[in-house]
């Protein structure tokens, strides 16, 4: 008996069951999660055929979702495991972006971004708060990195909403969502 501990069981299965002429059950029939280990367990077995499948499939499934917490767990394992699928990853953002409105409710989402400055300064431009969210504006100091949100406007004096110190800075307005 072989036994192939980084594998998921499921996704073995279903790979020698590809290798054996079975074809694959349809997106709906499997959770998103099934599809995602499918198509690392084909890369890693170098069954090219089987992975393009198996990543169609996990899209389609993935495009059913509407849980942002689900979304959010999608986009980031793309991320993280698939980083040699180009086609995936553009997926992925296309599934972030598609989904923006949730996902800036989402705890982990919003943690992601205050937890590393520099990817929230890579995505600063495309961040549009919803108008909804909106509760009011603030403004951050040259000091503070903490806010989500940022957008220029004028140079003026204001109290930082982060250590709440009077600076003048070239008016980086944070928009902080109603739940903060």
């Amino acid at each position: 008996m072989v036994v192939l501990r980084e594998d998921d069981p499921d996704a073995v299965e279903q790979l020698l069951r590809h290798l054996y002429g079975c074809s694959l059950p349809d997106a709906r029939e499997k959770p998103w999660r099934f599809w995602f280990t499918l198509v690392i367990a084909a890369d890693k077995y170098l069954e090219s055929v089987l992975s393009d499948a198996a990543s169609s499939r996990l899209m389609e499934a993935a495009e059913m979702q509407r849980s942002p917490d689900v979304v959010f767990d999608i986009v980031q394992d793309i991320k993280a495991s698939m980083i040699h699928h180009e086609s995936l990853l553009d997926f992925a953002e296309r599934l972030r972006k598609k989904h923006l409105k949730g996902l800036l409710k989402n705890e982990r989402y919003r943690d992601l971004f205050v937890s590393n400055p520099e990817l929230m300064l890579a995505q600063l431009d495309e961040l549009e708060v919803p108008r909804e969210l909106v509760e009011k504006v603030c403004y951050v100091c040259a000091d503070c990195k903490d806010s989500v949100f940022r957008h220029p406007g004028q140079k003026r004096q204001h109290n930082c909403v982060t250590c709440h110190k009077t600076n003048v800075y070239p008016g980086q307005t944070a928009f902080l969502p109603s739940q903060w």
